[in-house]
């Protein structure tokens, strides 16, 4: 008895542990990839991207020239403040240090919006799009909560708070820093970066966004 108990017991964290990357107690927005909403703008001539069978897989073009990145929205909903988490699995590869990945929010379009990255090579960012110009309000830097294993699992969670952002690798705090939130809400999504070696497909799971935990509304 104690044995399927225990056995039960760790099913059971299992099912529920990315979802438990959101805090907040009320589900705004979930997606578990089984089906493909007609909100997510899959191009189904196009080997980019495809959902199914729980996942969310973008293919870098190998055609592509190095760090070109794409942004997919779910165009189904603006949020405002929201906890927003989703999980990625690496490349079962070692040669794939540069490819990004990340969940990108407040946008506006794909020349306007926010991204939390992480890379393979243990290392994230946040960067902005700004009327297609590029900037980065936080820079590259060593991140240690990334598991950097080649196949390795990443939950990311952001949380958005009025004109703040708190970022989080593995319910692990990143970084927290004030930006320009859009009025009205923006759109949120999932985002990829080609880097320098052959184009490897990342994985996205376990998409949700929560309102915001009592703990952060202050």
């Amino acid at each position: 008895m104690a044995k399927r108990l225990i056995v039960t017991a760790i099913v059971f964290s299992l099912i529920v542990s990315p979802a438990s990357a959101c805090k907040g107690a009320k589900v705004l927005f979930s997606d578990d990839f089984r089906t493909t909403d007609p909100a997510w703008p899959i191009d189904t001539n196009s080997s980019l991207a495809s959902i199914g069978s729980g996942k969310f897989t973008v293919t870098p073009d190998a055609n592509a020239g190095k760090f070109t990145s794409w942004i997919f929205f779910y165009n189904g909903s603006l949020f405002g403040d929201a906890d927003i988490c989703a999980t990625v699995t690496f490349p079962n590869t070692d040669g794939a240090k540069d490819e990004v990945a990340g969940i990108a929010f407040w946008g506006v379009d794909v020349s306007n919006a926010y991204r939390f990255n992480i890379t393979p090579g243990g290392v994230a960012s946040i960067s902005r799009l700004q009327n297609g110009r590029l900037l980065l309000p936080v820079p590259w830097r060593k991140a240690d909560a990334v598991k950097v294993t080649p196949g390795a699992a990443n939950t990311l969670r952001v949380t958005l708070n009025g004109a703040s952002v708190s970022t989080y690798i593995n319910d692990k705090l990143f970084i927290s820093i004030k930006g320009q939130p859009t009025d009205g809400g923006g759109l949120i999504g999932l985002s990829a970066s080609k880097g320098e070696q052959a184009s490897f497909p990342f994985v996205f799971t376990d998409l949700k966004v929560t309102n915001l935990p009592k703990a952060d509304l202050n």
